[in-house]
């Protein structure tokens, strides 16, 4: 789903279906993809937080997007502090697995 055209009614089928299914064991792929930039910064930050806030309350760990781009420790900083005040969440970082402060990796 791109972050820019998602509207309540996407956010309120996936959490459905993540509450619904047991076959759903995490929230993801999510993420932010300032490489390719097929969203607008501030809708993938947006969705982004939406995401994990959905993962928080349903009590599922999140898959992160994680695409290595030259704003990728601005990227990996960003998605830090989002965690931060978002909550805790599995992450998957080929470069840097303890990168993002809040994630298992980087506790």
């Amino acid at each position: 789903m791109d972050a820019g055209e998602a509207a309540d009614a996407d956010y309120a089928a996936m959490e459905e279906l993540a509450r619904d299914s047991p076959k759903v064991v995490a929230i993801g792929e999510i993420g932010l993809d300032f490489f390719r930039n097929l969203s607008p910064p501030d809708a993938q930050v947006s969705a982004f937080r939406r995401q994990l806030r959905l993962a928080r309350r349903l009590g599922k760990p999140v898959i992160l997007h994680d695409i290595l781009s030259p704003g990728a420790i601005s990227y990996m900083k960003l998605a830090g502090e989002i965690l931060e005040r978002e909550g805790r969440a599995a992450h998957d970082a080929p470069a840097k697995p303890d990168a993002v402060p809040g994630t298992v990796g980087g506790r």
